[in-house]
């Protein structure tokens, strides 16, 4: 999780927090690309069968 930083002001007498806005998801195209191999070794957590009623 990534931490933010806020800001509180005062303006008169009412108090507020600014909270900064949030990266679009273009920001999420210049990540770079998993490698090849990321996952591969991955355990199956979830069990693939069902049961038939």
């Amino acid at each position: 999780m990534q931490t933010i930083t806020t800001k509180l002001f005062k303006n008169g007498q009412s108090q507020a927090v600014r909270i900064p806005k949030r990266k679009s998801w273009l920001s999420f195209a210049e990540v770079d690309n998993a490698d090849d191999d990321f996952m591969d070794s991955r355990p199956e957590l979830i069990e693939t069968t069902r049961v038939t009623f």
